[in-house]
């Protein structure tokens, strides 16, 4: 497995990064603090209530972002990838994780320790990307609300396939395949229904011809007729 570069300006997922706006005096210290570091797939880099001040870069693989809920059920907010940070938040406001993070598969990462943030928060440049970075988790926090009381479980799968096949898909002779390693109950999780449902649900769209399981792998024969679920009207 590649391992990350020295330096940020040598990375290939530098310009997703929540540290592509900064100058090369300012990589030139994250390239001098940072340390490379390899987290096996399953492995919680950032449980929730931990106080985590460092910020992981991610140069390769796949993590599950999750909050639970004080009964042992997950909420899956989001899955990210490469150029995507971990612990922005609790490096930014000093206090504990309001979410854990959990390794889909094997990951190469960056970490950059808090004394190095410390020192990029006075750049306005970082400060905006942190912005912008938490804006996003923002709406990936309401948006799941909005969904689940607006639209079908159908039509909810259906976007999550679609968002993973643009994010994560890769071309084969069966379709699309979604190269993201998740469970039936991880998936009923993301669509915000029970696993019974979501198994259901998956068998619906599989009968369709829209998509096509195999080994545990789903594949997307119809991304056209799947992306038109997702533009129906609300129901009301």
């Amino acid at each position: 497995m590649m391992t990350p570069p020295k330096h940020c300006l040598n990375c290939p997922v530098f310009a997703l990064s929540i540290f592509h706006g900064l100058d090369e005096s300012k990589l030139d210290l994250i390239a001098n603090t940072k340390t490379a570091v390899s987290i096996k797939a399953r492995e919680n880099v950032i449980k929730q209530g931990q106080k985590s001040s460092d910020i992981y870069c991610i140069f390769s693989g796949l993590t599950k972002v999750y909050s639970d809920d004080g009964a042992k059920r997950e909420h899956i907010i989001t899955i990210t990838g490469r150029g995507d940070s971990m612990g922005v938040v609790s490096a930014v406001d000093d206090k504990n994780s309001l979410t854990s993070f959990e390794a889909l598969t094997d990951i190469q990462a960056c970490h950059v320790p808090k004394e190095t943030i410390q020192t990029l928060m006075t750049d306005i440049r970082f400060s905006k990307s942190i912005i912008e970075y938490l804006l996003g988790i923002l709406y990936r926090h309401i948006n799941p609300t909005r969904r689940g009381a607006r639209f079908s479980v159908k039509e909810r799968m259906a976007r999550v396939l679609v968002d993973f096949a643009k994010r994560f898909g890769e071309e084969t002779e069966a379709g699309t395949q979604i190269m993201v390693p998740l469970s039936r109950k991880e998936l009923a999780s993301l669509a915000e229904t029970v696993n019974e449902t979501a198994v259901r649900t998956l068998g619906e769209l599989k009968s369709e011809g829209l998509i096509t399981t195999k080994a545990h792998h789903i594949y997307i024969r119809d991304i056209e007729k799947l992306e038109a679920l997702t533009q129906a009207p609300p129901e009301l």
